[in-house]
Order: C-alpha cells, then sequence, then structure tokens
C-alpha cells in the first residue's frame, strides 16, 4: 500500500512540474511575442517618420527638375510636415530607446549631420539633394537593424 501511496505522490508532484513548467514556458514565449510585437510596431513608427520626413526634400528636387515652382501654401504645408516629422523621429527614438537598437540612436545622429552639412550647399537644388540623402540613408540603415533585430528575412 505505501508503494502505490508513493506512487500516487510521485504522479502528483510530476504533474505539478509539468504544469508549472508549462505554464512558465507559455508565460515566457507571451512575453517574447509581446516585445516582438512592440518593437516591431516601433519601427514601423519610425520608419513611416523618416518616410515623412524625405517628403518635402523630395518635391522639392522633382519641382526643380520639371522646372516649375511650387506655390508658397504647398511649402509652408511641406515645411510644417517636415518639421512633425522630424520631431516624430526623435520622439519615437528618445522613447523606444529601451526596445531598439542603440544603433538606432546612431543612425539619426549620422542623419542629423548630413541634414547640417547640405545647410551649407551652395544651391537650395543642392541642399534638398543632400538633405534627401541623409534622409533615405538613415531610412535604409534603420530598415536593416529592424529586419536583423526582428529576424526577418528580406521580403
Amino acid at each position: 500500500m505505501t508503494i502505490e501511496i508513493l506512487k500516487f505522490i510521485a504522479q502528483a508532484a510530476i504533474a505539478v512540474i509539468g504544469a508549472f513548467l508549462a505554464a512558465h514556458l507559455s508565460m515566457r514565449r507571451f512575453r517574447a511575442e509581446k516585445w516582438w510585437e512592440r518593437k516591431s510596431h516601433t519601427y514601423s513608427e519610425l520608419v513611416e517618420a523618416l518616410h515623412r520626413m524625405k517628403w518635402y526634400p523630395s518635391e522639392y528636387i522633382d519641382a526643380a527638375i520639371e522646372h516649375r515652382d511650387i506655390p508658397e501654401e504647398d511649402t509652408a504645408d511641406y515645411w510644417k510636415k517636415y518639421k512633425e516629422a522630424r520631431r516624430s523621429v526623435w520622439k519615437i527614438a528618445d522613447s523606444a530607446s529601451f526596445l531598439v537598437s542603440p544603433k538606432v540612436n546612431e543612425a539619426i545622429i549620422e542623419m542629423e549631420r548630413g541634414i547640417g552639412e547640405a545647410r551649407t550647399s551652395d544651391s537650395s537644388f543642392e541642399h534638398a539633394e543632400q538633405e534627401y540623402a541623409a534622409i533615405q540613408k538613415c531610412l535604409e540603415k534603420i530598415k536593416e537593424l529592424a529586419r536583423q533585430e526582428l529576424g526577418v528575412k528580406n521580403a
């Protein structure tokens, strides 16, 4: 009879330990998935903000190539959206610094240097080209970091 009791206690202990391990592993996986989702959302927001940011120099370059003027009200609107997007980039990077790679801030700082250097250009067109190139370079770097950190293959 004592052997049967010991078997029962052993089976109960194994069941409890198994249930505990299953719950622990499930919670661990759930947390990992939530972190992945948050990182993914952060990178998506950052890519979107950078895309909005490059719209202004892109429109200026297109207008210059096509030999057309951008109406003043459009210029004011583009400039406003550019500044909003630039603030968004920094806000996202600062608020998500614990979520994403520190290389994200490095890429943004490098972009800001490029934008600063563009201010010394000889012409407005050259300024827009350099600014666009700095933003595009940052955008590509952020997308690459996101692919690496999220474990996403090139799509």
